[in-house]
């Protein structure tokens, strides 16, 4: 018996093991059938998955509303896919094969190969458009998206420095484009394309590119490019435009135009000492809910408001160029300058904190 096949970046899409597609009677179905298939051969408490998707109802119309579902998958999928106890539920892990748990495995192989597929499979957010009025579920649903989003990101990531050292110019501008749909301010990947398009005879590309960084930052950030993307600059400027190439739209003035004529700022070797800022950042109980406040500190509700925490501090110190290096209790400890020094590190930290604050 073939296994059951589910997309679940971008939608959500069940084939059988002949191609057909196969439709579940109820939204809900749908979506306890994707939870499950997360961690097939996993079992899941009931009490779990009513939270989930029935938290809403009372507690026999809640118990009802899970035996309907489950008997639509049974019927749908086959009685040996669904492994139902007392107090349980499960999916076979022969009987299902998720995109998701392939696109996860391939990341963790971490090959040039792997991660090409790895970034085929990921088509979009999980379970994108997926929508219940159920609190619980949209809470688990954007975690395991925002978890899904950073995995396919750092894969993207290896994968650009493989597509680079290897020299396959016209993958690794692809790549680096989604890259920035993922972050646009993610200045590291800017340089990578100018670079890649100077070296490609586009140099009108290469300093659109500047611009479109330089904007970003200045719009969403308030900082200005950091030194290295000036150098990058100023080393595309001095190479002569080739013949037939289309002409930058790239015209600084003002600030920009003065930092562009101002000497090149030293830069700092890499045996050189340089100073790191750390922020530490602490949960205020002032966000929590009253629940949330007097959740015991080893209690599941607790971890959760945690994850919540620190998910959204790494968020937040990314765009300002930095990185979550330790969850310390109900804090986090940011590092800003390492691995890649700015000059203005401590300015960004500040940021960060302030809008974290916010």
């Amino acid at each position: 018996m073939q296994p059951l096949r589910l997309t679940l970046f971008g939608g959500f899409e069940a084939r059988g093991g002949d191609g057909e597609r196969i439709r579940l009677p109820t939204r809900k179905a749908a979506l306890m059938l994707a939870f499950l298939a997360l961690s097939p051969g996993r079992a899941q408490a009931r009490e779990t998955l009513i939270g989930l998707l029935w938290g809403n109802r009372g507690e026999d119309q809640a118990r009802s509303s899970l035996r309907h579902a489950l008997s639509a998958l049974r019927k749908a999928l086959g009685a040996a896919a669904v492994v139902a106890e007392r107090d349980t539920v499960a999916l076979a892990p022969e009987a299902v094969e998720a995109d998701v748990g392939q696109f996860e495995r391939l990341v963790a192989e971490a090959t040039p190969e792997a991660l090409e597929r790895a970034a085929a499979l990921y088509r979009g957010e999980l379970l994108e458009g997926a929508s219940v009025a159920e609190p619980a579920f949209q809470e688990w649903l954007s975690f395991e998206q925002a978890r899904l989003r950073e995995l396919a990101r750092r894969a993207l990531a290896k994968l650009l420095d493989h597509q680079v050292a290897s020299g396959a110019a016209a993958e690794a501008i692809e790549t680096g484009r989604r890259l920035l749909a993922f972050d646009p301010l993610q200045e590291e990947v800017h340089r990578t394309l100018m670079r890649l398009y100077a070296a490609d005879g586009q140099r009108g590309l290469a300093l659109e590119q500047y611009q479109a960084c330089r904007r970003l930052l200045a719009e969403d950030l308030g900082l200005r490019p950091d030194e290295e993307t000036e150098a990058v600059l100023q080393e595309i400027r001095r190479r002569p435009a080739r013949g037939g190439e289309r002409p930058a739209r790239f015209e600084p003035s003002g600030e920009a135009a003065a930092a562009d004529a101002a000497p090149e700022a030293d830069t700092v070797s890499e045996d050189e000492l340089r100073p790191a800022t750390i922020a530490y950042i602490t949960l205020s109980s002032a966000t929590l809910s009253s629940a949330e406040a007097q959740a015991p500190p080893d209690s599941e509700d607790w971890h959760r408001v945690l994850g919540r925490f620190l998910e959204s501090a790494a968020e937040v110190a990314a765009r300002y160029g930095g990185m979550i290096e330790a969850g310390l209790g109900d804090s986090a400890m940011a590092v800003f300058g390492v691995p890649r020094a700015h000059h203005d590190d401590a300015e960004r930290a500040v940021r960060a904190a302030a809008e974290l604050h916010e």
